[in-house]
């Protein structure tokens, strides 16, 4: 499991999708620049996590894998406010 949660500006610099490089069917998941940063007072964040699931199944990979590994990626993001706190 992956999990990158950090500031940013603004609701409009929110990532927009998975941070993966490579063509479709060879895609990797690239995690370099995850990190955890709580954030201040009133700042927006963003919690990131992925998990790389394992396909066991053959019938399954040919179908579902989109990793380059083999692994089909689920992901889910939420972006909120911190309270004010200070």
């Amino acid at each position: 499991m992956n999990i990158d949660l950090r500031e940013y500006a603004s609701y409009k610099d929110l990532p927009d999708g998975p941070p993966v490089t490579g063509a479709a069917g060879s895609k990797t998941l690239n995690t370099a620049g995850f990190q955890y940063m709580p954030g201040a007072a009133s700042k927006i964040m963003a919690l990131q996590v992925y998990y790389e699931w394992p396909l066991v199944f053959d019938k399954a990979r040919v179908f579902l894998a989109g990793q380059k590994n083999g692994t089909f990626l689920i992901g889910s993001t939420v972006a909120f406010k911190n309270e004010n706190f200070e």
